[in-house]
């Protein structure tokens, strides 16, 4: 049982004789090095960082950080990686940290995140479609992104020709995904969704103008913008202009903050 104190230290509840994780403090910044130790173990035993990642099936753990309890009170020092993500949790999914020692005690952690959301580059990666493409006659510009509950997204539709009169649609979405089981005789696992918030409005073509700017307010309840391993909260920009032929030309960009440094999986 998981115990966080008002005093600014975590425990976790155990048998006096055995292992305890004890936190000197319940939370921490990326970048930054989380101390605290662990009663009842050997100097040189180590001390894993665990990112859990929970989904409508079940948990998994990656291995993000570790040290080595080191004195006769088994205090530790671990180097949060600087690209850590941050402690996030949507309505199916959630994402956060916990401190293990090699004999089974735990305390929970909370990780803050400072690093700034970004296009991502889309290289190749098998296992999910991320919606990134320019139209043949429009592209989409973020310029400002503030991608968690209160923030904003900001940008504009530039055009690559000229344009009729008219309007576009944007729709804007976080989208909460997880990895589904794999089913593919390739193994490929493919991935569930659902929208948590979704924005749809109208934008009015000048044919003069070469752009037009888009400004929306996100709910104070949404997630940041999160690709993990298993689980992601994805910000999506989809644009919407009807040809003459009646066919619709669309861009999309989808902003994202991911992380690729974690060791290995943990049983969970």
């Amino acid at each position: 049982m998981t115990v966080a104190g008002l005093s600014g230290r975590a425990k976790v509840a155990h048998p006096s004789d055995g292992p305890r994780v004890v936190l000197d403090a319940p939370a921490c910044a990326a970048g930054t090095t989380l101390t605290g130790r662990v009663g009842g173990v050997r100097a040189g035993e180590p001390v894993v960082l665990v990112r859990a990642e929970r989904r409508p099936r079940g948990e998994r753990g990656f291995a993000v950080a570790r040290a080595d309890a080191v004195g006769p009170d088994g205090t530790f020092a671990i180097a949060v990686p600087d690209g850590a993500l941050p402690t996030a949790a949507g309505s199916r999914c959630a994402l956060s940290y916990r401190v293990e020692s090699g004999r089974g005690a735990a305390a929970a952690v909370a990780i803050r995140s400072s690093a700034r959301p970004h296009l991502d580059a889309g290289d190749c990666r098998v296992d999910r479609l991320i919606p990134n493409w320019d139209a043949r006659r429009f592209r989409i510009e973020v310029s400002d992104a503030a991608l968690e509950g209160g923030g904003r997204i900001a940008g504009r539709v530039h055009r690559h020709g000229p344009w009729r009169a008219g309007t576009m649609t944007i729709d804007v979405s976080c989208r909460e995904s997880w990895r589904l089981p794999t089913r593919s005789a390739r193994g490929v696992p493919g991935w569930g969704s659902g929208w948590l918030w979704r924005h749809i409005e109208r934008l009015e073509v000048e044919p003069d103008a070469t752009w037009i700017p888009f400004d929306l307010a996100l709910p104070k309840t949404l997630p940041p913008a999160v690709e993990a391993r298993t689980i992601a909260w994805r910000y999506e920009i989809v644009v919407r202009r009807r040809t003459r032929s009646g066919l619709a030309e669309t861009a999309a960009r989808t902003v994202l903050l991911h992380e690729e440094s974690a060791l290995a999986w943990v049983e969970g």
